[in-house]
């Protein structure tokens, strides 16, 4: 085993996640002993290579029998956005108190069709009206064909309303289509995305329901069309 000795602000170990527990209690400096033994991470299953926030691999180590690993690979790799509050020297893995809530960073459709993510931890993006949204879903496909579009979501009871940005999607086509909100099978609103639309930023109750359906609908069952939709900036409260 290879034991190296480096100088770690207290600080800096609390950005990290430790298997056995998490060291936070103190500030300032110490030298502690660190062993390294090309220390690899699993995440079910699947070997994950860490790297920091400029793509440089970061070794997981060892200091008095705990092993440290590097918060924000493993964060994003269980699909949590990982934020660093410099002013309370705190870490945080997915929401964060006092913060805008987005659909994307908490939850995923359980069942849909034709229903892709977008995310900043993915690394992509769409286009609507122009402007680059990094977060959010896009239901349809961008070419002439036939699809029936909808997507699940399991709210948990937590939240009251969202908030979104709704249109077509750039270089989709710019069929008209009604989108559904749909929270426990009650109807909560019905937005006509037109044919020239720009994108327009709405509000649907929740209700502190349990499932959440969208969905593209005619007469109460899916129907089919073409074209793609965005729900962009999806806020939750």
């Amino acid at each position: 085993m290879k034991k190296e000795l480096k100088y770690f602000a207290i600080g800096a170990i609390a950005a990290l996640i430790a298997t056995g527990s998490i060291a936070y209690a103190r500030t300032g400096s110490e030298l502690i002993e660190a062993e390294y033994n090309n220390i690899k991470i699993y995440v079910d299953g699947m070997l994950i290579n860490p790297k920091d926030s400029n793509g440089n691999t970061v070794e997981p180590f060892i200091y008095n029998g705990t092993t440290y690993l590097p918060v924000r690979a493993v964060g994003e790799t269980i699909g949590k956005q990982v934020s660093w509050d410099g002013a309370t020297s705190s870490v945080y893995l997915g929401e964060v108190p006092g913060q805008a809530t987005y659909l994307t960073d908490v939850m995923d459709a359980y069942e849909s069709n034709e229903c892709t993510k977008y995310s900043t931890l993915l690394g992509n993006n769409f286009n609507m009206g122009g402007k680059t949204y990094t977060n959010g879903f896009v239901l349809g496909r961008g070419y002439d064909t036939i699809y029936m579009s909808y997507a699940f979501f399991n709210l948990d009871g937590k939240y009251s309303s969202m908030q979104l940005d709704l249109g077509h999607v750039d270089g989709s086509g710019v069929q008209g289509r009604n989108i559904q909100f749909y929270v426990d099978g009650a109807l909560m609103k019905e937005i006509t995305v037109g044919e020239s639309d720009l994108p327009q930023r709405v509000t649907i109750p929740l209700n502190y329901g349990l499932q959440l359906e969208i969905s593209t609908k005619e007469n109460g069952t899916k129907v089919m069309t073409a074209g793609q939709f965005g729900l962009g900036n999806i806020i939750l409260e």
